[in-house]
């Protein structure tokens, strides 16, 4: 996200010009925000529920290369009796009365048999109180056909955007009001930079993925692994 950062014309200019660096979690002891300059400082938060990030990680087929060319299935540890939720469609569901509703339950650790949409939101709502400046990263790739003009695909985009996180973004102003809030997400091959104003999400800037070597590296190692032929079973 620090390679995107540092093409972007929007954060160029709330840092004078100057290259953000990014700060490791090792070595944020107190509190540092991930991406920093001398004059603008960003925190950088996944967008995303609990049981969705859990199942990516621990439900979903993994592949492993165990040679060159030789690849092996593995079989999830866990594939049953859990109720999933993805956060677009979930957040579309509440509105601002409903978050702070949930906002004053109370948090319960995370329990994949036990997991609920309203624990879901509760750990976004969590993340929406951090009180630094924050970039919220959707981690949904959009894409279409490509004989939609991008301009058109991104008036969309956006549209469905403020659908899905107005209310959370509404949210995250009651508590943290001094604090700027930004949208990143990946669309048809760029990640966009979007800012929410107080009263909706805009898109302001828009990076080419390859110019992030961090990013081109780690999606041509995914890509080389799913294109295998030989498969173990």
């Amino acid at each position: 996200m620090t390679e995107f950062i540092n093409h972007s014309s929007l954060f160029l200019a709330l840092s004078d010009g100057q290259a953000y660096q990014h700060i490791p979690k090792s070595r944020q002891s107190n509190a540092e925000c991930d991406c920093c300059s001398d004059a603008y400082k960003i925190d950088f938060k996944r967008l995303g529920t609990t049981s969705a990030l859990y199942a990516k990680r621990n439900l979903s087929q993994q592949k492993v290369c165990l040679a060159p060319g030789v690849m092996a299935s593995c079989i999830p540890r866990q594939t049953e009796g859990m109720e999933i939720t993805l956060t677009s469609p979930l957040m579309q569901r509440y509105c601002l009365e409903d978050l702070l509703n949930i906002d004053g339950s109370t948090k319960q650790r995370f329990d994949r048999n036990k997991v609920s949409p309203e624990s879901d939101v509760k750990g976004i709502l969590d993340s929406a109180k951090c009180n630094k400046n924050v970039s919220f990263f959707c981690l949904d790739f959009i894409s279409t056909d490509n004989s939609f003009p991008f301009e058109s695909i991104l008036n969309t985009t956006e549209l469905y955007l403020n659908r899905c996180f107005s209310a959370l973004f509404n949210f995250r102003d009651r508590f943290i009001s001094d604090r700027d809030t930004y949208l990143a997400v990946i669309v048809q091959g760029y990640m966009c930079f979007a800012i929410w104003n107080g009263n909706m999400i805009q898109f302001k800037d828009f990076i080419p993925l390859s110019k992030s070597p961090v990013f081109i590296g780690l999606y041509g190692t995914i890509s080389e692994v799913f294109s295998q032929k030989m498969i173990i079973r």
